[in-house]
């Protein structure tokens, strides 16, 4: 099923996030959090995060995720990750890695740093904040989290 949000500037089809979408349910998993090829739901790099399910944000928010991508007959690995570095996708971490295992290397490493908090924890900061002022300094410190997925680093 698909539901529609109009903006002022854009409308957005967006489709329902359903149990094939979820990380465990994922073919392949690298330290069973870390997904690898997931089949992501349609639209996934498409959708301003204050859209999405609370779900999808509470399973892809901070999880980095690798894909293949072949180029001119040529096996790449991309390693992307749903952090609120982009507004409506998720962002790339690495590109064009040739072995799959220097990838996972990456997202591994990826657990570590922090995520900007989720779009809804963000309008909090700066409601509570700035109120109706148009300008205001929000820190770095207030604007990111740790990893939720970092307790899986051994």
């Amino acid at each position: 099923m698909t539901r529609t949000i109009e903006t002022e500037n854009d409308t957005y089809e967006i489709n329902d996030y359903i149990p094939e979408h979820y990380p465990e349910n994922q073919n392949e998993l690298f330290m069973d959090v870390i997904p690898v090829n997931p089949l992501l739901r349609n639209g996934f790099d498409n959708t301003p995060n204050e859209f999405r399910d609370p779900l999808e944000l509470k399973h892809w928010w901070g999880r980095p995720y690798i894909c293949s991508d072949e180029t001119d007959d040529k096996l790449f690995w991309v390693v992307r990750c749903l952090n609120g570095g982009a507004w409506d996708r998720s962002s790339g971490i690495a590109y064009r890695i040739e072995s799959k295992d220097e990838a996972l290397e990456i997202a591994k490493t990826a657990l570590k740093k922090p995520v900007y908090k989720t779009p809804e924890k963000l309008d909090k900061i700066v409601r509570d904040k700035i109120g109706d002022e148009k300008h205001s300094i929000i820190t770095a410190d207030e604007m990111t989290a740790p990893n939720p997925f970092a307790k899986f680093i051994k």
